[in-house]
């Protein structure tokens, strides 16, 4: 008996002795331990192993710091190695790779082709700034990134953030009045490297070199003026598009132009939300 009450007495300290009481009203909420982890997109606004912010080290444009990189780049990784540099930039797109974020800004100009030098920045996380989203940045929108300074191999710069966002240059518009711009015959490069914010009914699937090509129309226009959603650099974006079926109704953000006399959406993403300060086609509230 004295070897029963001892093994009772034992298991008690070891795992604790309790009655099970239906104390009633709601169950008791579950552990953190036990939630699903997060998605891996849409991201949240946790800077994942971030410490606190702190004063910037350095503060440089875009287009300055990777003209002093590209020149060396190993008195560059000395200069800002453990230090926080902070990037002010123009915003070309974002690529997100799983769970690899990159933001690609524009760092000057090539004087012979007039055209945008883009470069890009390896993100630590999905943190969009002032955005809920990655995918709601715009090209053309500004930015400021956030990193550190590598002493290493790699990267010259670490655990790099896009920190804060200026206003989205997205525009809320129509398929079918981005048609009759892009027909027109001065279109004025009214969406020149511009987002704008539409709604799409898909027409048709297929793929073309391995990579989605489809067709899709303003789902309220009488008179249907076709656009080629070109693949996005994103796979999580690409992967979205592809589960669409023809007859879907969903809201694009993505720049249009013109090729070979064919309209395009470049850089398609679905959103749910639009880009803080707009309202999503239709929302009349």
């Amino acid at each position: 008996m004295y070897r029963t009450l001892s093994a009772l007495a034992l298991g008690c300290l070891l795992f604790g002795c309790s009655e099970k009481k239906d104390k009633g009203g709601p169950p008791e909420p579950v552990k953190p331990a036990q939630l699903d982890p997060p998605p891996t997109f849409p991201p949240s606004q946790v800077v994942f192993g971030m410490p606190p912010p702190q004063a910037a080290d350095f503060m440089l444009t875009a287009e300055d710091y990777f003209k002093e990189r590209d020149a060396n780049p190993k008195a560059a990784r000395e200069k800002y190695a453990g230090k926080v540099v902070e990037i002010s930039a123009t915003l070309w797109d974002v690529t997100v790779r799983d769970r690899f974020w990159t933001a690609n800004v524009v760092a000057g100009e090539d004087p012979r082709v007039h055209l945008p030098v883009i470069k890009g920045i390896t993100l630590y996380s999905p943190v969009a700034g002032g955005e809920r989203d990655l995918r709601l940045l715009s090209c053309g929108q500004r930015v400021t990134i956030r990193a550190t300074g590598n002493a290493g191999p790699g990267e010259v710069l670490l655990r790099a953030n896009i920190d804060g966002s200026g206003p989205t240059t997205a525009k809320v518009t129509t398929l079918a009045e981005v048609g009759k711009v892009l027909a027109s015959a001065d279109p004025k490069e009214k969406y020149k490297n511009t987002d704008v914010l539409v709604r799409a009914k898909l027409v048709e699937t297929g793929k073309k070199d391995s990579q989605f090509v489809g067709t899709v129309t303003d789902p309220d226009a009488t008179v249907e003026p076709r656009f080629l959603l070109k693949s996005s650099n994103s796979p999580v974006f690409q992967k979205e598009l592809e589960a669409l079926k023809p007859g879907d109704v969903v809201t694009i953000l993505g720049v249009p132009r013109t090729e070979y006399s064919q309209s395009l959406i470049e850089n398609p993403r679905i959103v749910t939300d639009p880009p803080a300060g707009l309202k999503l086609p239709g929302d009349k509230r």
